[in-house]
């Protein structure tokens, strides 16, 4: 009896430290405000898109929101913190379960789309994106909503590299904020 008593306490032990790596795991890929993936994970994600042979275009959607600092002024950081999460769910549900969705930090979110994608096409998903995320957040009894910038770009596997695509589409992003932001 001793013996199966040991073997159980055993079973528990591993079953506990498996549970402890999972969990360390996620945290190490995710975002810990919005449950997205984080920027180590989605930089993986593309490493292996743009890698030689895979299947492309590769479209990444940068989304920016436009006068952000505004919630965090007047309501606070933790409503700030509350309408990153809202909207982040609506990207999220808006992308769709196949696109991978990404916080970069801040008020920043990537979005890539699983199928291969011309720029003409990923331009397209990033208008209907923006129009089915534009909607109001309830934070704390306060109705904010706030539009998004969306910087577009197109990479090409075996040619472009991570970190080259995803500065492109910031500055895509920043082009459309500057054109008086709710651009694409």
């Amino acid at each position: 009896l001793n013996a199966l008593q040991a073997i159980g306490t055993l079973f528990a032990q591993v079953q506990a430290r498996l549970v402890a790596e999972d969990q360390v795991r996620y945290l190490a890929e995710h975002d810990d405000l919005t449950g997205l993936l984080n920027r180590r994970a989605l930089i993986a994600h593309l490493d292996a898109r743009l890698a030689d042979g895979q299947p492309g275009p590769v479209a990444v959607l940068f989304l920016d929101l436009d006068r952000f600092k505004v919630v965090n002024e007047h309501l606070g950081q933790t409503a700030g913190d509350q309408f990153i999460k809202g909207f982040a769910d609506l990207v999220s549900a808006a992308a769709g379960a196949s696109s991978v969705t990404a916080r970069l930090g801040g008020d920043e979110l990537v979005v890539v789309p699983s199928e291969p994608m011309e720029m003409e096409s990923a331009v397209a998903f990033a208008r209907r994106l923006q129009d089915q995320v534009h909607q109001q957040i309830s934070i704390d009894g306060e109705k904010v909503t706030r539009s998004a910038s969306v910087g577009v770009a197109t990479g090409v596997p075996g040619t472009d590299n991570t970190s080259a695509l995803l500065r492109r589409a910031d500055q895509a992003t920043r082009l459309a904020k500057g054109a008086g932001g709710a651009k694409v």
